[in-house]
C-alpha cells in the first residue's frame, strides 16, 4: 500500500488509528508503521479494508451532494484497481518464488542420484582405487544438495502456497467490490 493510502482512508472514514485497528483486527502499531509505508497489511486486512471504503464510498448520507458520492465511488474504485495492481504483482513473485523453489528441490535430487552414482563408480574401479580427495569433494557435494532438497521440500514451501491462495482471494474479493461498485 502507498505511503499515506492508509492515512487518507481512515481519517476520511474518520477513524482513530485505535478504533481501525480494531475493525481490521490488528495492532494500532500496525496501523502506524502501515501509514507511514513501513510495512504492508496481512491479506485478510486488506480485505476489510476493501469492504469498509465500499461500504462507505456506497452509502450517500443526506448531506452529501450525487457529485461528491460519486467522486467518493470513484476514489475508491482507483484505490481497489491499484490494490489489484500490487496484489497481482505479489501473486507473480510469490508464483515465480515457488517456481524457483520446485525447480531447485528437483534439481537438488537430480544432483544427488548423480553424485551417488559417482561414489558407485569409484568404488567399483579396481585398477584405480577412489581418491579420497574425489571422494571427500562428492561427499560434500552430496551434503550441499541435501540441504537444498530440505529447504525446498513441499513442506517448506505451504506457507508459500499459503500466501499465494490468500492473494488469489484478495483479488477476486476487489475484482468483486469493483463490480458493486459499478452498478
Amino acid at each position: 500500500m502507498k505511503r499515506n493510502t492508509l492515512l487518507n482512508w481512515r481519517e476520511k472514514l474518520g477513524l482513530s488509528q485505535q478504533a481501525l485497528a480494531d475493525y481490521l483486527m490488528i495492532s494500532r502499531g500496525l496501523v502506524n508503521l502501515v501509514e507511514r509505508g513501513e510495512r504492508e497489511l496481512p491479506t485478510q486486512a486488506l480485505l476489510e479494508l476493501s469492504q469498509l471504503i465500499s461500504n462507505h464510498a456506497v452509502a450517500t448520507p443526506a448531506n452529501l451532494s450525487p457529485e461528491r458520492t460519486l467522486q467518493e465511488r470513484r476514489k475508491c474504485l482507483e484505490w481497489l484497481n491499484s490494490m489489484i495492481k500490487e496484489s497481482t504483482w505479489q501473486l507473480a513473485k510469490l508464483n515465480r518464488e515457488l517456481t524457483l523453489m520446485e525447480a531447485d528441490h528437483q534439481q537438488a535430487l537430480h544432483h544427488i542420484q548423480a553424485f551417488q552414482m559417482r561414489q558407485q563408480q569409484l568404488a567399483t574401479h579396481v585398477n584405480h582405487p577412489p581418491n579420497e580427495r574425489q571422494q571427500l569433494w562428492l561427499s560434500i557435494q552430496e551434503e550441499e544438495a541435501w540441504k537444498k532438497v530440505e529447504k525446498n521440500n513441499s513442506v517448506s514451501r505451504i506457507p508459500l502456497q499459503l500466501k499465494i491462495v490468500a492473494l488469489q482471494a484478495t483479488l477476486r474479493e476487489a475484482q468483486q467490490l469493483i463490480h458493486s461498485l459499478g452498478d
